[in-house]
């Protein structure tokens, strides 16, 4: 599957890569290397074909204490999704699929297309 965003995730102070799949996996390349296990793996919930499917990842400005992050797909009605998500407290390589928190939920069944965005933050405000 082809990677849909791929940031450097340096609010994480690490050397890690977080790769974006568009069918709903997360890959991190660690020291130049892809670690086996997604970060997170939510492909049961996300739709992936054309302009749909895992399209972006933000890192909480405070993610190094609180673990948050945020993610932006289409689910499988076809709508578009926004949810928190936070990583393991005893691995930083993991993150639980099941701590997802829906912060907003678009309605888009109708079309296919016109789902492509990035989401990022900064100091002052998160901008999905």
């Amino acid at each position: 599957m082809p990677p849909t965003w791929s940031p450097k995730a340096s609010r994480c102070r690490s050397n890690r890569l977080f790769v974006v799949e568009q069918d709903g996996a997360i890959k991190i390349i660690k020291s130049g290397r892809t670690l086996p296990q997604p970060f997170p793996d939510i492909r049961d919930r996300v739709r992936s074909s054309g302009e749909r499917g895992l399209l972006s990842i933000a890192f909480h400005t405070d993610y190094a204490s609180n673990r948050r992050f945020f993610v932006y797909y289409t689910e499988a009605t076809g709508d578009l999704v926004i949810a928190e998500f936070a990583s393991s407290a005893t691995d930083p390589d993991v993150a639980d699929p099941g701590s997802e928190r829906r912060l907003l939920v678009i309605p888009h069944r109708k079309y296919g297309n016109h789902n492509g965005s990035s989401s990022s933050s900064d100091r002052t405000a998160t901008f999905i």
